[in-house]
């Protein structure tokens, strides 16, 4: 007499098949998620990159604009003094400067408080002049420029 919770060994044999077929169809719904949560993990991190050049970008635009002035003059209290819009002006110099490096007429970069924050080469241009006179301390006497 076959009890009621007894099965056929081909029932138990069909079930376990069954079973091994869901098991292998959620072993490939598992592979193809994990392969798509790769994918979206890397478009994430290639995102944030994106996302952090984009910010760099903005924060450099969006910089007040840097004047230029010429240096005119150094001073023993570690300050310089420079030509800009045509005034003359003792500023500050940035501590990143090497302060021994700077030069009367080289071109500085300066922030919104007008303090030296870069040297920039001198520019070998300038007016075109009639040379009349060589002078001590390597002065020269000018005519008018040349047109």
């Amino acid at each position: 007499m076959a009890r009621a919770g007894d099965q056929s060994p081909e029932s138990t044999q069909e079930h376990a098949r069954h079973l091994e077929d869901k098991l292998l169809e959620t072993k490939g719904q598992l592979a193809h998620a994990i392969a798509q949560n790769e994918k979206l993990s890397y478009t994430l991190r290639e995102s944030r990159e994106h996302i952090s050049a984009l910010r760099d970008e903005v924060e450099k635009l969006t910089q007040p604009p840097s004047g230029y002035g010429v240096i005119v003059g150094k001073n023993d209290d570690l300050t310089v003094d420079i030509l800009t819009n045509g005034r003359k002006m003792r500023v500050t110099v940035n501590p990143d400067i090497d302060f021994e490096k700077i030069e009367r007429g080289a071109e500085v970069v300066l922030n919104e408080s007008f303090n030296v924050i870069k040297i920039r080469a001198s520019e070998p241009i300038g007016e075109v002049v009639h040379l009349k006179e060589v002078l001590e301390d390597d002065a020269v006497m000018t005519s008018e420029s040349v047109n």
